[in-house]
């Protein structure tokens, strides 16, 4: 997938049931093809049944043009059945400036009170848009 420069964060959600852990391997390269020359590795550990949020904050590499994400499961040391399942996994550029672009996501450190809103579109015949309230 091509980037642009800067800091990313990865988002999603996931399950996994074995012992040996999963991995995600996030690659970076310089071009739309050929080999990968950096990439980080996250562990995802043994959730059970249950549905566990992942975010990890990325800075891309000073040459990083593109960018792909695999995951990988060890092999089971018994006969036993190793399942990950992945959902919602987004990939949002941090930006400090919007530039223009409609963003759809928040990035908070620490505590937080925040009001949101979102202007309505400029087509005529669009939906209206107004505060979110909780």
């Amino acid at each position: 997938m091509p980037i642009g420069e800067g800091q990313f964060s990865l988002a999603g959600q996931y399950r996994y049931n074995g012992e040996r852990g999963a991995e995600l391997f996030v690659v970076w390269y310089d071009d739309s093809s050929g080999p990968s020359f950096s990439g980080e590795r996250f562990r995802l550990p043994d959730t059970g049944r249950g549905w566990r949020r992942l975010v990890r904050h990325l800075d891309a590499p000073e040459r990083a043009s593109h960018v792909n994400l695999f995951a990988t499961l060890a092999p089971p040391e018994r006969a036993d059945i190793q399942k990950l399942d992945l959902d919602d996994l987004r990939l949002i550029e941090r930006t400090g400036d919007a530039g223009g672009r409609e963003h759809d996501h928040l990035a908070v450190d620490g505590p937080v009170a925040a009001r949101l809103a979102a202007d309505p579109p400029a087509a005529p015949g669009a939906q209206d848009w107004s505060a979110l309230t909780r």
